[in-house]
């Protein structure tokens, strides 16, 4: 990765309260310029947590993002499964991201 390159990172968590404010703290200090927290728990508490912290995007579960899900590529393979796979939900949301990523303007998402 070259010096100017930015670096974005992508996850989806449920009941991390505990350890979100380190998962947080670990992830900028080794370099990555923002964090895309995808809650699956459109009501977890820690979402209240990070918003406002510009180097964090928290994204709910909810309406808005199952709508985004449908516009997406990844949609007609994973669409049936995200009821009842987690991995269906990581799928579409690193899909989400990718485009939020794009448009902010990052180099690399992981």
């Amino acid at each position: 990765m070259r010096q100017e390159d930015e670096a974005a990172i992508v996850t989806t968590l449920r009941d991390a309260s505990a350890v979100l404010n380190s998962f947080i703290a670990h992830h900028k200090t080794t370099g990555f310029k923002h964090l895309y927290l995808y809650f699956d728990d459109p009501a977890d508490p820690a979402i209240a947590r990070v918003n406002g912290d510009p180097s964090v995007t928290a994204i709910p579960h909810d309406g808005a993002l199952r709508a985004a899900w449908r516009g997406l590529g990844q949609y007609a393979a994973q669409g049936p499964f995200i009821e009842r796979e987690v991995m269906a939900r990581q799928v579409l949301n690193t899909a989400h991201a990718m485009t939020l990523s794009r448009a902010t303007g990052h180099d690399w998402l992981l």
